[in-house]
């Protein structure tokens, strides 16, 4: 390659950064995509395990979720999954010109944009990252009280948490939590002492997995526990298994009715330094 493809190769990469910087912003008050978290500030990547097509960037990205997405996601029909990031893809996503209903993997959607900006920033521009996010919440004028991590998507390595921790260190006044499927990357953060006193990190439990995990690092001040309960694994069940949960979500009932009336930002359950182990019904 000669000089000046290099430089033209160069330009182009920055100015894909430059897009990629500019749209990988924490979501400001009440999402219209996740209405059940209310006035908090929220960071969503790509869910699930599938390759993503951006039309506004010409580019296939991969879901975040990768391995530890299991049993939530349908990569045969990304439309049927459990997941209920999905559902407001399939509700953004563009219709096609017939007017049926739009490809979420391939058709224009705004959510998705949005996501794939952060994810990669995340996987690709990570100490650029932490300068933009830590600029913008500095030079926030009504700064957040809580930050809800990957409203959708998941850690793809320690680096990613580490990012996290290290931002919740620089603004102790906010409050930053998580639920992950991640366990070895909460377990090797929490070895290397890097996970701070406003940081909440919700270990995600359905029947069996996570419950092994959970129980060896619950001890930490900051781990909890996020755990579904269904007509299979009741909480009764859960208890045998040596899993406590001392209270339940109150955003959704048994049925799996979502109450408007309760949002996570007056619930506050999950990053409560009173509260250890949620439960909730599925939904």
């Amino acid at each position: 390659m000669n000089n000046k493809n290099v430089k033209n190769t160069r330009k182009a990469f920055e100015k894909v950064k430059e897009l990629v910087m500019k749209g990988a912003k924490i979501k400001d008050g009440t999402s219209a995509d996740n209405i059940k978290l209310g006035n908090m500030g929220s960071w969503a990547e790509l869910p699930g395990d599938c390759e993503y097509y951006i039309p506004e960037l010409g580019v296939t990205i991969r879901g975040t979720c990768g391995e530890f997405c299991k049993g939530c996601f349908n990569s045969a029909n990304p439309r049927c999954s459990a997941c209920y990031v999905f559902k407001s893809l399939v509700r953004y996503t563009n219709s096609n010109p017939d007017g049926t209903p739009g490809d979420i993997l391939k058709n224009k959607c705004s959510v998705k944009l949005g996501q794939a900006y952060r994810t990669i920033a995340m996987t690709m521009f990570r100490k650029d990252l932490l300068l933009s996010l830590d600029k913008q919440l500095t030079n926030k004028r009504k700064k957040f009280k809580v930050i809800r991590i990957n409203e959708s998507g998941e850690f793809t390595g320690y680096e990613d948490l580490a990012l996290w921790c290290e931002l919740a260190k620089r603004h102790p006044e906010t409050i930053f939590y998580v639920y992950t499927k991640n366990y070895k990357a909460v377990r090797k953060a929490l070895i290397n002492g890097i996970v701070p006193s406003n940081f909440f990190i919700n270990i995600s439990i359905w029947h069996e997995n996570g419950i092994e995990e959970y129980l060896e690092m619950k001890d930490h001040p900051q781990i909890r526990a996020f755990v579904l309960v269904d007509s299979e694994w009741t909480k009764e069940k859960y208890y045998s298994k040596g899993i406590e949960i001392v209270s339940m979500c109150g955003a959704y009932d048994e049925n799996g009715k979502m109450n408007h009336a309760v949002t996570c930002d007056k619930c506050k359950k999950c990053f409560s330094k009173n509260n250890k182990c949620t439960g909730c019904y599925e939904h």
